[in-house]
């Protein structure tokens, strides 16, 4: 105020400080500098909280380690400034600071300098092959301790871990590429942008901590974990770097929502697309499309925006990469690297273990076959030993906790076949059911699975709008103990007929679980007579039974995937009074008809349907939730007047087709009854009604 010229007074209200700045009118451009260098100093001087990230967590543990002066000098910094300092170690080590803006950003420059100058010079990476070693090892808790006891130890730490793609008839690897997806809140796989997802392939390659704007956000991709920050909110979330087949969409202008092209199109034109020509012309059903896939449209036989979008390729479930298949990439100090490399392996190996099984004396080939099937789907190397004069063995090697978990699996079908040679009948479970303690229970299926991709590959060949959100494994152990004697009976009678298919079911009104929970599962008695009688229906489209799926209080809808006997099946005309399949004819025409059909079968609603006339002949296997197109309709669903013709253009106008409804019916003042005339007794005419005339 004193440079300007410029009377300053301070009052003070509670909290609350009011600057008031005076001086002669002549001078008021003075008293406009005054405020402005006084805000400016203001704004300088305000006390903020700022976080500092690392891009490279080895940086970040070397500049906070105590081995190093580098965190020394940065608090004397602070001290100097007035700056209050904290490191924060969890999810990730940052620097958190609180005092003047003006100081902040001088602290921050320094670290910055400190970062790139002092610290990464000192850093490297080692990228080495690890022999015998198990990718799912990295994800134990065992190993993930290890890591954080290296950080102590070395300064260093595994940033993280790539499969070794295995090689060809030629010699060469393949390569499939790759791209990033990340999971939302329906465990949904959302693919990034494509030139987000090939930066972050570019700065994941050097390093496991990247930071990156997406629609107008900042996150940090953490790729050691698998997750995304948002610095904002702190909200994580997994993500995934796969594999990708890049997927052409079109406009449906009925429903103004992406559908998929056919594989064979979508092929071609992502081929077309990578050669880089702008145009692609093919033939499909007797029409010839054009697409301009620079400005991504189909121009004919009519124009409609496409897009391209890649669709993950996930790994199978609890598949265990050995022997050569695993690249570890471990980095910290220079000097630190080899030993803190050799613990990594001495650890590593340490977390293997082998066991050995003793197989009865009497087992099958098939029987022992099913044994290491066992095995070999959770990712684990069997072997078997035959040794003249000893009992038969099979070794299996792999991560501890597998290994132990496999062991109690396979003393458990041991157990079960010594029971059943016994005579004591244990009907055997489907090899991809789970160990359970009560009679009932629901497991989920990892989407990552066989299983996985085989129901929702049949699910989706009449819905592929529809979006699965979850697959559970019913396991009831009473309904399955009567379905594999039933099946067994089948087999008996049609020599071998058994003819078991999986099939899809509604249950409309009735919640899923009281079919599934019962003793009686699928029961005909609740079922109302439909177009074959009163019979459990099944269908092969799952478009058939979506019409009758149970709606859950969120909007979801779930149907069943249920294991049927068809046996011998008929195809029968629609009798509503079926109460049961036709009798098989006879050989002999002198004899009365023995045998009759296991099921009767029909076509309605675009679909084959079968229907079973007694409850033993089907089991329900699976429960599937899923939902139309949520991503897809809120996302890329265009204006309408963008895509969608003139409704006159197909529609004629309403008064062409519908009659004028004064010519059916009269005005109603005729209707009413004349008045009587005064001085007579004479009646007056009443009008004669109109005849009513239907409009059908």
């Amino acid at each position: 105020s004193d440079e300007h010229s410029v009377l300053m007074k301070i009052d003070r209200e509670g909290r609350t400080r009011t600057v008031n700045l005076m001086a002669p009118k002549k001078w008021e451009s003075h008293l406009w500098d005054a405020e402005d260098q006084i805000l400016k100093f203001i704004g300088n001087q305000r006390r903020i909280r700022s976080n500092y990230y690392f891009n490279d967590p080895v940086a970040a543990l070397v500049c906070v380690s105590k081995s190093f002066d580098f965190m020394d000098r940065i608090e004397e910094m602070a001290l100097e400034k007035g700056v209050k300092l904290v490191v924060n170690y969890e999810p990730h080590i940052q620097l958190i600071l609180w005092g003047a803006r003006e100081f902040i950003n001088d602290i921050h420059s320094f670290i910055k300098s400190l970062v790139n100058e002092k610290i990464l010079p000192l850093l490297s990476t080692v990228q080495f092959n690890g022999r015998h070693i198990y990718s799912s090892l990295f994800d134990s808790k065992e190993f993930i301790a290890f890591n954080s006891q290296l950080k102590d130890d070395f300064c260093s730490c595994v940033l993280s871990y790539q499969i070794v793609l295995k090689k060809n008839e030629n010699g060469e690897k393949e390569d499939s590429p790759k791209s990033w997806f990340w999971v939302n809140d329906e465990k949904q796989l959302i693919p990034y942008p494509e030139d987000i997802s090939k930066k972050l392939m570019a700065y994941s390659a050097r390093s496991s901590y990247v930071s990156y704007r997406c629609e107008g956000r900042r996150y940090n991709l953490d790729a050691s974990s698998m997750c995304q920050i948002n610095i904002e909110t702190g909200a994580k979330r997994k993500i995934l770097c796969c594999p990708a087949v890049y997927q052409w969409y079109y406009i449906d202008l009925k429903s103004f929502d992406f559908k998929p092209y056919k594989l064979s199109i979508s092929k071609e034109l992502e081929a077309t697309y990578k050669s880089g020509r702008d145009f692609h012309s093919l033939s499909y059903n007797g029409e010839k499309y054009t697409f301009d896939l620079k400005e991504f449209v189909q121009i004919a036989p009519y124009e409609v925006p496409i897009k391209r979008e890649p669709t993950a390729v996930l790994p199978p479930e609890k598949k265990v990469e050995v022997e050569n298949e695993v690249e570890i990439y471990l980095r910290g100090p220079k000097e630190n690297l080899a030993s803190a490399q050799l613990k990594v392996m001495e650890n590593l190996k340490s977390m293997i273990t082998k066991e050995e099984i003793e197989l009865p004396s009497d087992s099958t080939p098939r029987w022992e076959a099913l044994l290491k099937q066992i095995a070999k789907s959770r990712g684990l190397l069997i072997s078997s030993d035959a040794v003249p004069g000893q009992a038969r063995k099979i070794s299996i090697e792999g991560p501890q906790d597998v290994v132990n978990s496999t062991v109690i699996k396979l003393q458990s079908e041991i157990i079960n076949f010594h029971s059943s040679y016994a005579g004591t009948a244990v009907p055997e479970k489907p090899v991809e059911w789970d160990e359970q303690t009560d009679v009932v229970e629901m497991f989920e299926v990892s989407r990552y699975s066989e299983e996985w991709r085989n129901i929702t590959s049949q699910f989706k060949e009449t819905l592929p709008e529809a979006d699965v959100k979850s697959i559970k494994r019913i396991q009831n152990k009473w309904l399955w103990e009567r379905y594999v004697q039933h099946r067994k009976r089948v087999d008996t009678k049609n020599s071998g007929r058994v003819n078991e298919k999986s099939l899809f079911h509604g249950t409309s009104q009735t919640r899923p679980d009281q079919i599934f929970s019962s003793e009686e599962g699928f029961d005909k008695r609740f079922s109302e007579k439909g177009l074959w009688g009163e019979a459990n229906y099944f269908a092969e489209n799952a478009s058939y039974s979506d019409h009758y799926a149970f709606t859950t209080y969120n909007g979801d809808k779930q149907i069943l995937l249920a294991r049927v006997i068809t046996g011998d099946s008929i195809t029968c005309d629609q009798d509503r009074e079926l109460r049961m399949p036709p009798k098989k004819p006879s050989m002999d025409s002198n004899l009365d008809q023995k045998y009759m059909y296991d099921t009767v079968k029909g076509f309605t609603g675009g679909s084959t349907v079968y229907m079973t006339y007694s409850n033993e002949k089907s089991y329900p296997a699976y429960l599937i939730q899923y939902r139309f197109s949520p991503y897809l309709a809120a996302q890329y669903r265009p204006t309408a007047p963008q895509y969608r013709p003139a409704v006159p253009q197909y529609r004629p106008a309403a008064p062409q087709y519908r009659p004028a409804v004064p010519h059916y019916r009269p005005a109603a003042p005729q209707t009413k009854p004349f008045a009587q005339p005064t001085g007579t007794t004479q009646p007056v005419a009443q009008p004669k009604a109109t005849p009513k005339t239907s409009q059908r």
